[in-house]
């Protein structure tokens, strides 16, 4: 479950992303560890989500992306520095439509090797269009490992006037909205901007949080998910992963860019 909270107010905080009209059904497997400080409910759904993401690259949707970061550290007055590469995997160019779990999930293995393995059925719709190259979404989180409790701040910039919108994902596949909210509106933003903006930010922040449920885990990695549309695109405080696609297949792949944003949140 995503723990990211939008802090003084009433908001709260598997990521799927998604050029061809047609539809195509892929049965594959997903497998996950089940260790012993899990539960299975959570390793099997661990490995509907990797069964989601084997069908998206089967589907011949899933990229990468390289980034290559300068770390520095110092001490002693001494300075060493180390290039650091970066591989992230993200799906571009369709969505699941729907999904099917076939059979019950199986636990097999023993000792360290125990896996729960599901093997579903997907839909996946390719977008009808293409998008727009002269559209552009620039964004970064300010920091992409944070201490629980700190901010999180996105920099970012557009090449057209675009509307934001900045949303999380549950582990029930339920997308969040985040912003817009009652302190921040974001329609038609154009060039450089801060979310949140530096004069909503003195009402409201983006907090980290781990798990309230779980005392066992000392770090996570989650992800948000901006969003920039040509076009007026209305969000709900909580709806379907698959019929957001829809909806945003149905807005025309040319009207809306869309950037997934990975961090870590730790405990001291």
């Amino acid at each position: 479950m995503y723990s990211l909270w939008v802090r003084n107010s009433i908001l709260t905080l598997s990521f799927l992303v998604c050029t061809h009209v047609n539809a195509e059904t892929i049965t594959t497997e997903g497998r996950a560890f089940f260790p012993t400080n899990i539960s299975q409910v959570d390793s099997c759904n661990l490995a509907f989500t990797n069964a989601k993401k084997n069908a998206l690259g089967l589907a011949g949707l899933e990229k990468n992306r390289f980034n290559t970061i300068d770390i520095c550290i110092e001490n002693n007055d001494v300075k060493k520095c180390e290039l650091f590469q970066e591989n992230h995997s993200y799906f571009d160019g369709g969505f699941i439509k729907s999904d099917e779990i076939l059979g019950k999930p199986k636990i097999v293995g023993e000792g360290l090797q125990r896996e729960c393995l599901i093997t579903a059925k997907f839909e996946i719709k390719k977008y009808q269009d293409q998008p727009d190259p002269n559209f552009v979404l620039i964004a970064e989180l300010e920091r992409k490992r944070l201490i629980e409790g700190d901010d999180i701040i996105i920099r970012g910039e557009t090449s057209l006037p675009a509307n934001l919108y900045l949303l999380g994902v549950t582990d029930k596949d339920k997308y969040i909205k985040l912003i817009p909210n009652q302190f921040e509106k974001t329609k038609k933003i154009n060039g450089k901007f801060q979310l949140p903006s530096v004069e909503a930010g003195k009402k409201y922040s983006l907090e980290a949080q781990l798990p309230s449920q779980s005392t066992d885990i000392k770090e996570i990695t989650e992800y948000i998910i901006l969003l920039a549309t040509k076009k007026d695109f209305v969000l709900v405080d909580e709806e379907d992963e698959a019929n957001f696609h829809k909806r945003l297949d149905e807005l025309g792949r040319g009207n809306w860019r869309k950037r997934p944003l990975v961090y870590s949140i730790y405990k001291e």
